[in-house]
């Protein structure tokens, strides 16, 4: 099954997963528990498969792990991703049909200063917020020098120290004014600098919109069927 489901394109994939887990949660928790991992398994694979190509390639060449991705949608990114680092893709229970899935390794961005002009206050607010996310009570301050590498050292840990790499990423979205978008690249090159385990991905126009809204609102659909979440079209 898996290996026909790796070789169908990405609609014909989930759409075969979502009708067979929905077939299968009715009567049989065991086979819809199964038919779920194997979703999160396959998606990354068949899943936009030119940009996770471009994904994999830029990082694994160290180009400062900095990415650009054609999409609209948080859970296209996490796929990607998923498929980078030959992992499971990981979506938290939806909490209501709304709830459209980000992955559980996406860092918020960008904080609330935005993306000034120079990226000070950017890169200052996501330090802090990376500071409480991974550092432990105790811990040097966000301002102290040298915290970006107590962070780094916890980054990389999650990335080599498991069966999975867990690899976190940032968006920054793609700006409207053609002269942010070289503002845009030097904050991303800055924060790779300060932490070269986060991944930072730069979305593009998006390629299909409609399409990936069809084939990642099935996946919604499966989610919230799994978290008991009432799922509406």
């Amino acid at each position: 099954m898996v290996d026909a489901l790796v070789r169908a394109t990405a609609d014909d994939a989930i759409k075969a997963l979502v009708g067979a887990f929905l077939k299968a949660s009715g009567n049989d928790i065991k086979a819809a528990t199964a038919i779920e991992q194997v979703c999160y398994r396959v998606m990354p694979v068949v899943y936009r498969p030119d940009d996770l190509q471009r994904a994999k390639t830029s990082i694994v060449a160290g180009a400062g792990a900095f990415v650009s991705l054609p999409v609209t949608y948080a859970a296209s990114i996490e796929l990607i991703m998923a498929g980078v680092d030959s992992r499971p893709a990981l979506f938290p229970p939806p909490t209501s049909a709304k709830d459209f899935p980000s992955g559980q390794l996406l860092l918020p961005s960008p904080p609330e200063g935005g993306l000034d002009e120079n990226g000070e206050v950017f890169l200052a607010d996501f330090l802090n917020h990376l500071h409480g996310k991974f550092l432990p009570v105790g811990s040097p301050g966000p301002a102290e020098a040298g915290v970006e590498r107590l962070i780094e050292t916890v980054l990389r840990e999650h990335l080599e120290g498991g069966e999975h790499p867990y690899r976190y990423y940032c968006v920054l979205s793609n700006p409207p004014e053609p002269t942010a978008v070289a503002r845009r690249q030097r904050i991303a090159e800055r924060l790779q600098e300060m932490i070269p385990s986060v991944v930072v991905i730069c979305l593009e126009k998006a390629s299909d919109t409609a399409w990936e809204l069809k084939v990642l609102s099935r996946l919604h659909r499966l989610l919230c069927k799994v978290a008991g979440v009432r799922w509406t079209p």
